[in-house]
């Protein structure tokens, strides 16, 4: 499997049911969004759409969706827009999905040679487009096939996608948990994905 040629954190949120910005919740000693750095690592292409912290890394580029708080969609479209111009394939991640690197990085890249996105489901099948790998001519496509972007849903993009779903195995259930509120983020630190 060839590597992802971008990546996308989505950052900018509110976070209004948590209570505080979720990309500085610390787990197992260091923040999600640092966790997500760390897990890409230093070559690969990083987009944060959120506010600008410490990390400096000369592989990261930061940038805030317009208007602020427009949605995930808008995120996307801002982080398109900083992703160098030569990748064709990109992975879009939440950054309170704190195992979504692990998972994007099981998804078969090869499997965009015949669609548009490559999205994990959970046992439910219910989809994770936060936690996938898109074809970024097709993203940019479905962008434009929706504009004005703001407030525009996840799902509506989708619809606009050639889709291949994944159901995660059994055991890898836990690894689409996104943390939402405190108690998502005790459940995490304790092990019970429930």
């Amino acid at each position: 499997m060839n590597e992802i040629d971008s990546y996308i954190l989505v950052s900018g949120g509110r976070s209004s049911r948590f209570g505080s910005d979720k990309a500085n919740i610390n787990l197992d000693g260091a923040t999600l969004l640092t966790r997500h750095i760390e897990a890409i690592g230093s070559v690969t292409p990083i987009v944060v759409v959120g506010d600008e912290s410490n990390h400096q890394k000369e592989n990261i580029r930061w940038t805030r969706e317009e208007p602020a708080f427009g949605g995930p969609v808008t995120a996307i479209a801002a982080g398109l827009a900083k992703t160098p111009p030569s990748a064709k394939s990109i992975a879009v991640i939440a950054v309170d999905m704190p195992y979504a690197v692990d998972v994007v990085r099981g998804l078969d890249l090869s499997l965009l040679d015949g669609h548009d996105a490559v999205i994990p489901t959970d046992e439910e099948g219910f989809p994770q487009p936060l936690c996938a790998i898109y074809s970024v001519v097709a993203l940019i496509r479905a962008l434009d096939a929706i504009e004005p972007l703001e407030g525009k849903s996840m799902r509506e993009l989708a619809s606009h996608l050639n889709v291949l779903h994944i159901r995660l195995a059994s055991d890898r259930q836990y690894a689409l948990v996104d943390i939402d509120t405190p108690s998502d983020l005790e459940k995490v630190r304790d092990g019970r994905m429930d």
